[in-house]
């Protein structure tokens, strides 16, 4: 994504933005379809068996990062072909689910244990099949991300993400315990193997190099490591909650954090993935690839500030319609995960950069900072003051680990901070005035319905959010509405009759 198309590779931006549209329309619709799901399960399921569940989840992300050999990532950034490569890395791949299926088999127990909670082992039996499952996964799709050819990747995914959000709903309703949502989420894994296969022909053949290996794993690795550090920081918060404070405040925790963050994580997951892809290609080319960034970079700000004031704005409101009167402490701690949510998203773009450009072990250095932060103020502040003191000490690492990161950005664009700062600065600025706008409409119509409240709150929020990102735009002139109009023709006839359209402003 946020390739010039002015240079002399407009087919690669074009590619980059197209397959960015198509991840992001995949990623909206899951997303939504995911937040209802969520909501229907708060209310399927009891809230310790939710909550319970959320246990188990922190195994399964486990499982899924541990599965993780990061070659894929190594296979994308490798210059020039890799076809030989690729059944080293599945093989490589099949190995390591099986290792580690038996691992999670053989420490059930011992996990269960550790959180005191039972009925986690026999969870995590079921969930240790997951990465054996996950390990003959058509390893024949990373040629897809190198090709920036996306089409097949969001036909995928979208199965997927539908088969587990249908059946576990579905199962949860007759069977209204954790086990449900489990078996949900095997069978999407089984559907989206299947899958894998049938809509791309090219596959790895069953070969293995040890010398291909090293090769690959030298750059997997720190891949690998920083997706286990950040698997931390995502999900500590659950383990710290799990062990710390009731089951039920599990349940809790994890509405909030799938509302405020998830989303936005997801969409940046979808930029990072394209703009990964692209940079990769262009990583030697410094001017274009410090163009790209900045762009891409002033877009995920923009996203980020705007869920930030939404969700600060609308989730009272929100908490209160939709969910049980048990979850209202939800609306307290939205807010807060938001801004950490933001935090999240943004240094997933920013580590784009380090690994793009073959500098992944500052992505995992980052990573490192965090979880030993996170080590140190979450266990006080979660025995002092519950949910709330949790998502204030994620904000604080999250804010202090994202200015070191503009600071070691500005030195490898070569560019100056104030490039980067003011790209956030602008967007906070906006999402504040939009916020403010926002809880006024709402205090004018306290006497109404809900729904009445609700439609014209995100309204105001979205128009003021909107206008304000325009005008930002056209005075600043960061280059992403001008860039998004060279291809989405509707949007550029709209700001050309609005004379709303300006040129990028240079890098310093």
């Amino acid at each position: 994504m946020a390739l010039d198309s002015t240079n002399s590779n407009e087919g690669l931006g074009k590619k980059a933005v197209k397959g960015s549209i198509w991840l992001s329309s995949s990623s909206l619709l899951t997303r939504l379809l995911g937040a209802c799901r969520l909501l229907i399960l708060a209310m399927l399921l009891p809230q310790a068996e939710l909550g319970l569940f959320g246990i188990s989840m922190i195994a399964m992300r486990f499982i899924e990062q541990l599965s993780e050999t990061g070659m894929r990532q190594a296979l994308i950034q490798k210059q020039g072909e890799v076809d030989d490569y690729l059944g080293t890395a599945w093989v490589a791949q099949i190995v390591r689910g099986f290792c580690i299926g038996l691992v999670i088999w053989v420490s059930a127990t011992s996990i269960e244990n550790f959180f005191g909670k039972e009925g986690i082992a026999d969870l995590l039996r079921w969930l240790a099949i997951m990465p054996v499952m996950q390990g003959f996964f058509n390893f024949g799709f990373v040629l897809l991300y190198r090709e920036l050819s996306f089409n097949k990747i969001v036909i995928h995914t979208t199965t997927v993400s539908l088969v587990d959000i249908l059946f576990s709903i579905l199962f949860a309703w007759i069977w209204p315990i954790a086990l449900s949502l489990v078996f949900g989420k095997l069978l999407s894994i089984a559907v989206g193997i299947v899958v894998s296969f049938g809509i791309e022909r090219r596959r790895a053949s069953f070969s293995f190099s040890p010398a291909q290996f090293r090769e690959l794993y030298r750059f997997g690795f720190w891949i690998f490591l920083s997706a286990i550090l950040s698997f931390t920081m995502i999900s500590g918060g659950d383990l710290v909650i799990g062990k710390i404070l009731p089951v039920e405040s599990l349940a809790i925790y994890q509405v909030a954090y799938s509302l405020a963050c998830i989303p936005l994580m997801q969409m940046m997951a979808v930029i990072a993935t394209t703009t990964y892809s692209a940079l990769s290609r262009i990583q030697n080319d410094q001017p274009r690839m410090v163009s790209a960034f900045l762009r891409v970079f002033a877009l995920a700000c923009m996203l980020s500030a705007a869920s930030v004031a939404g969700f600060a704005a609308i989730g009272p409101l929100f908490t209160t319609m939709f969910l049980k009167p048990s979850y209202s402490l939800v609306a307290t701690i939205l807010p807060i995960l938001a801004i950490w949510g933001a935090c999240r998203a943004l240094g997933s773009v920013n580590s784009v950069l380090f690994q793009a450009t073959g500098r992944p072990a500052l992505a995992t250095a980052f990573q490192i900072v965090m979880v030993l932060m996170f080590a140190v103020v979450s266990i006080p502040l979660t025995s002092s003051y519950g949910l709330v003191g949790l998502a204030w000490a994620l904000v604080s690492i999250g804010v202090t680990s994202h200015v070191g990161r503009c600071i070691v950005l500005s030195k490898i664009l070569k560019i100056s901070l104030s490039d980067l700062v003011i790209r956030i600065a602008l967007p906070v600025l906006v999402g504040f005035l939009a916020f403010c706008a926002c809880r006024s409409a709402l205090l004018l119509l306290d006497e109404a319905q809900p729904w009445i409240q609700l439609s014209a709150g995100i309204s105001v929020l979205l128009l003021v959010y909107v206008v304000g990102t325009v005008v930002s735009e056209r005075w600043f002139g960061f280059g992403v509405l001008s860039f998004l109009a060279e291809h989405l023709p509707p949007l550029r006839r709209l700001l050309k009759r609005m004379e709303l359209l300006a040129p990028p402003v240079a890098a310093k």
